[in-house]
């Protein structure tokens, strides 16, 4: 892994996702979430704060990058928002639609079948 890809890549997704208007869509979307929740590409957890955990069970986080996951667990920690990480690389992921092909009976064009598989 680069410097960049470790150091830089992550804060600057940090702070080019928490734009003010991308900020604004979170808190009207987020809060309507409810049960158990997949978060594909939980990033840097900006969402954990806007979760209504009233009407949460359960919420887990995917995402590639190990850097994110860790500042996602430190807002998690933060807002008190219990979360379980789920981490997968990109070289991964061809292995696991290849076992998923094995325990799919007819064509899968829904990507959200792979972290489910993996839960």
């Amino acid at each position: 892994m680069s410097f960049y890809e470790k150091y830089i890549l992550p804060r600057f997704l940090n702070c080019a996702c928490a734009a003010e208007p991308i900020t604004f869509q979170r808190k009207k979307v987020t809060p309507l979430a409810e049960g158990k929740v997949l978060e594909v590409g939980i990033g840097s957890g900006l969402n954990l704060p806007f979760y209504d955990k009233s009407k949460i069970i359960e919420l887990w986080g995917i995402d590639p990058s190990k850097e994110l996951n860790a500042m996602a667990k430190k807002v998690a920690k933060l807002y008190g928002t219990d979360h379980h990480e789920l981490h997968i690389s990109g070289f991964e992921i061809a292995d696991v639609v290849e076992k998923m092909v094995e325990h799919h009976d007819m064509p899968f064009s829904d990507a959200a079948n792979i972290p489910l598989y993996l839960l």
